[in-house]
């Protein structure tokens, strides 16, 4: 099937924590990921992006909007805030956008 529009790779993924110091521990002293950026995100949460590549980030933690305690620890959790997908330059960009606006996305 031929595609309007070619994704090139995925851009990095965003991913919603509800610990962010435990959270970094592991991304970079167990998986090895490196840190490169902390910043305040919403009005009580940040962000932090890891890398694994030479790209500024390949990961972006969020504070989750909902603090897990005994009465929301059930209620559900959706730790995939984002997941960037990349085109190559301006033309398959708009590609891309023309294509999503005529799928009513």
């Amino acid at each position: 099937m031929d595609q309007p529009f070619t994704i090139s790779r995925v851009g990095h993924v965003g991913i919603q924590v509800t610990e962010m110091n435990r959270s970094l521990d592991w991304y970079t002293n167990t998986l090895g990921l490196t840190f490169t950026g902390r910043w305040p995100h919403g009005e009580d949460g940040e962000l932090c992006f890891l890398r694994f590549t030479d790209d500024n980030h390949n990961i972006v933690l969020f504070t989750h909007p909902t603090e897990v305690n005994p009465d929301t620890r059930d209620l559900g959790y959706q730790p995939l805030q984002h997941i960037a997908l990349e085109v190559e330059g301006r033309d398959e960009w708009l590609k891309a956008l023309a294509e999503l606006q005529r799928k009513d996305v």
